[in-house]
């Protein structure tokens, strides 16, 4: 790993809650909290500037635009991804267990083009 377990009180006032495990079904209250609409490729390629920062991490769209500034790899490595989809970067430097710290910035997930809406 990356970081020593001494970097957590220095991260740990930045926490903004718990991850969500992506493989169970959304419960209803937090479709309700947006956690889980779809966004699409387009949409997401339009947030694409420091000001306006989101990217895909395993299937989950973040606004990582506050956290890249404090992300103690730099702003640009997050930056250069903004748009688009970072998992393969994410992995290279990152055990998964590390979303914990960008989970409140989840602002949905990332469908394909070719996905169809089910509606209940």
């Amino acid at each position: 790993s990356m970081h020593s377990v001494n970097i957590l009180p220095r991260v740990q006032e930045h926490m903004i809650g718990l991850l969500l495990d992506t493989t169970v079904p959304p419960k209803k209250e937090e479709l309700h909290e947006g956690k889980h609409q779809p966004i699409s490729q387009e949409e997401l390629s339009l947030h694409n500037s420091p000001n306006n920062c989101w990217l895909s991490l395993f299937g989950t769209v973040y606004d990582v635009t506050e956290f890249s500034r404090m992300h103690p790899g730099g702003a640009y490595i997050i930056q250069k991804l903004a748009g688009k989809d970072g998992t393969t970067n994410y992995q290279l430097f990152h055990p998964q267990s590390k979303l914990k710290m960008i989970e409140g910035s989840a602002v949905g997930r990332l469908v394909s083009n070719d996905a169809v809406e089910v509606r209940a």
